[in-house]
């Protein structure tokens, strides 16, 4: 049965994914139930750039969604192939899309302008409002403070508990962050009608990704990745339309003001700022987490000795066999030349008995009766000269 347009995935394992992804997911939804109650409730022509891996058709199932990215599909087994009789991922530069002026309804940008150089990043925007008949929604981290102070902060948590980089966080060092001003200005130049908004309350943010990644840390720790996330999605999603916000949005109207960008205004709007009390209570909650990766580092290095110290060991023990089979060896190759030296002395005995024996003293008369006497010479032979 073909949902409804612009309905939510009914699956029940939405509320698994992760926090940071069901967030931006859920803005999209937003907008596009906006744009069918204020143009009408047909199915949407919507594009995801840069959207692996493939969650927009997700939660706008009733819709045709297209996801463009820059990996070969060969290489995405889990892209989705096809909407009805229409590719719905297809390998493409979000700078130069494979598309016609004017084609989708709703294009959107879910933290991936931050992954784009920044020498291409006018290219990518401007493509984005070209294949765009109705709106554009993009989403990034921009360049705050609060944003880079708590990247920072989680690239060297990654560091210390999971011994790695954070791959995406590299490449926002790398790229380095948009600004979102920039992007307001740019659409204003173009004369487009647009809001813009925070998501991601920063202080629901930053702690949530500390734990997930310690999480990381742990083994077998898929179902508690999982049950995390279905407890902030249920409980806490409300909570992320605060100041300050981890990352912000542009909603763009390339049909002039309408009733979306006034919807969306007041539904994206920030519900608050965090107060002075609350910031303490996270800092102490980030308190924790420090202290919850501290044991686990030091926990880390015992381990590490322990597995030193069983190492060396099994090496000692090792040695210990080695010697106790030589000592072994030695002792059998001097019983074996013992033995040897025995024989060679029986030989010896044997041999000096059978010379002294009865046998040979005949065999030795024997020898000594068959050899030839030599004959007396005649008197007179063998003299030299004749005598008188």
């Amino acid at each position: 049965m073909r949902a409804q347009p612009g309905a939510a995935s009914t699956d029940d394992d939405l509320l698994d994914l992760p926090f940071d992804q069901y967030s931006r997911h859920r803005i999209v939804q937003l907008v596009g139930d906006s744009i069918r109650r204020v143009h009408g409730p047909s199915a949407l022509r919507v594009l995801d750039v840069g959207g692996y891996p493939c969650l927009t058709p997700r939660f706008l199932t009733g819709d045709e969604v297209t996801v463009v990215d820059v990996v070969e599909p060969s290489a995405r087994a889990d892209a989705p192939s096809s909407v009805g009789s229409k590719p719905a991922y297809i390998c493409a530069d979000g700078a130069s899309l494979p598309f016609g002026t004017k084609m989708f309804d709703l294009v959107v940008s879910l933290d991936s302008l931050e992954h784009v150089a920044k020498d291409r990043r006018e290219a990518y925007v401007s493509e984005l409002i070209r294949v765009s008949r109705g709106y554009v929604l993009l989403v990034a981290p921009f360049a705050q403070d609060v944003t880079v102070l708590a990247e920072q902060m989680v690239s060297a948590f990654v560091r210390v508990v999971n011994q790695e980089e954070q791959p995406q966080l590299r490449e926002h060092r790398e790229y380095g962050l948009p600004d979102l001003d920039d992007w307001t200005s740019f659409a204003s130049e173009l004369g487009l009608a647009h809001v813009s908004f925070s998501s991601g309350f920063v202080y629901n943010w930053l702690p949530m990704m500390l734990l997930k990644h310690y999480v990381l840390s742990l083994p077998n720790s898929d179902e508690l990745h999982h049950s995390i996330d279905r407890f902030y999605n249920v409980t806490l999603r409300e909570s992320d339309a605060r100041e300050p916000g981890y990352r912000q949005g542009m909603v763009i109207s390339t049909v002039g003001p309408s009733g979306v960008l006034e919807e969306m205004a007041e539904t994206l709007a920030p519900s608050g700022r965090a107060d002075r009390f609350e910031v303490i209570e996270r800092m102490e909650q980030l308190g924790l987490l420090l202290k919850l990766s501290d044991l686990h580092v030091a926990s880390r290095r015992d381990d590490r000795l322990r597995d030193e110290l069983l190492a060396k060991e099994r090496h000692i023990l090792n040695l210990e066999v080695e010697l106790r089979q030589a000592k072994e060896r030695q002792q059998t190759d001097q019983a074996d030349l013992e033995a040897l030296r025995s024989q060679v002395a029986n030989l010896q005995q044997h041999l000096a008995d059978v010379r002294s024996g009865r046998v040979m003293r005949v065999l030795d008369a024997i020898s000594q009766a068959r050899r030839p006497h030599p004959r007396p010479l005649p008197e007179g032979e063998g003299r030299s000269g004749h005598g008188r």
